[in-house]
């Protein structure tokens, strides 16, 4: 993107994307279809058998799940006893009925917000936690500024962070700009952004104490960050 209105254009194609994409998002997750590869199949199941050990641990008080998607994540918050209350954010209202039906299968409860991650329609100082999986990967450079103000606006200080992204592949290139198909048949344009534990660091100290600031890899498919918001001065 040079320009904004590409910027713009790329972000409409993106959310449109996302929402038609919703009742087959968890083939990723699962493997199935075009994702399938006996090759790696059970390395992924391993290294998101360890994604979810982490969620089911994460947080307290008031916790928010920003582009909560399908809501994988959402029912491990809604289950810990420690998180007084869940809030799952996602701009895709197609997204937040799968989240829906997942909350009822699983017996958990969240409230389930339709809005703007860029814009979050919170007061400040809402949340104790804060969560976004497979989220930051799709957020332009120039925009991370104003994500992470929005992510520190509506954490109180000292809050935490916790994140799950897509680790950078042996010789692809970290920002991508890919040409995806859905079951329809209809093609799409996703920017993708490529972590790794160094570029995850230095990405979260936009909002974070830079010494609160850790991050891993699972092993091969994905990185992991956890950070606390500074304290006010």
């Amino acid at each position: 993107m040079t320009t904004e209105d590409e910027r713009d254009q790329l972000d409409r194609e993106m959310r449109r994307y996302y929402a038609q994409r919703a009742p087959e998002y968890d083939d990723w997750y699962n493997r199935l279809g075009r994702y399938d590869n006996p090759a790696t199949n059970a390395a992924w199941h391993a290294e998101l058998a360890a994604l979810e050990q982490i969620a089911q641990t994460f947080g307290d008080g008031r916790l928010l799940d920003i582009a909560c998607g399908t809501g994988r994540w959402t029912a491990h918050f809604a289950a810990n006893p420690r998180i007084a209350s869940v809030t799952a954010l996602d701009q895709s209202p197609e997204m937040l009925e799968q989240t829906r039906v997942r909350l009822a299968a699983t017996g958990h409860a969240a409230s389930l917000v339709t809005g703007d991650a860029y814009a979050l329609p919170f007061a400040d100082d809402a949340f104790d936690s804060c969560f976004f999986g497979f989220f930051l990967s799709h957020v332009p450079n120039d925009v991370l500024p104003r994500f992470f103000g929005e992510v520190q606006r509506v954490l109180r200080p000292g809050g935490t962070i916790l994140v799950f992204d897509s680790a950078l592949p042996a010789g692809r290139d970290s920002v991508e700009l890919q040409d995806r198909p859905l079951k329809d048949g209809s093609r799409h344009r996703v920017l993708k952004v490529y972590y790794t534990p160094v570029t995850l660091r230095e990405t979260l100290a936009l909002a974070a104490v830079p010494e609160s600031v850790d991050t891993r890899t699972t092993g091969r498919f994905f990185v992991v960050g956890r950070a606390n918001t500074p304290m006010h001065p």
